[in-house]
């Protein structure tokens, strides 16, 4: 049984995609940056929060994490690590220390 719809975006795959983990995803979604909604109980009766993709596209058009940012500029993530040290580039202050940054001091 699918229990998302084309235009949700699961928590694995969402983990998968920013390269951040469960708990900071809940930290995003605990700071509304990242809003999800509840769907579906899966087969274990375990409900779980969904992302919208345009959701997600908002986010992404104003903040970035090191996976999505190295994606995009077609670089690996450790290269792209070291331009932000050298930079001294912080993460963005709406985040509460969680790696994400604004997407204008990574990419644009």
């Amino acid at each position: 049984m699918k229990v998302f719809t084309d235009d949700q975006i699961t928590p694995r795959a969402l983990s998968q995609h920013l390269g951040l983990t469960f708990d900071e995803l809940r930290c995003l979604r605990e700071l509304r940056l990242l809003p999800s909604f509840p769907a579906p109980a899966d087969h274990a009766y375990r409900s779980k929060k969904s992302v919208g993709k345009t959701v997600l596209a908002r986010f992404l058009a104003v903040y970035q994490t090191v996976t999505t940012a190295a994606r995009h500029l077609g670089i690996e993530k450790n290269e792209l690590r070291s331009k932000i040290s050298r930079a001294s580039i912080q993460p963005a202050k709406e985040g509460a220390g969680l790696p994400m940054y604004y997407r204008s001091d990574l990419i644009d």
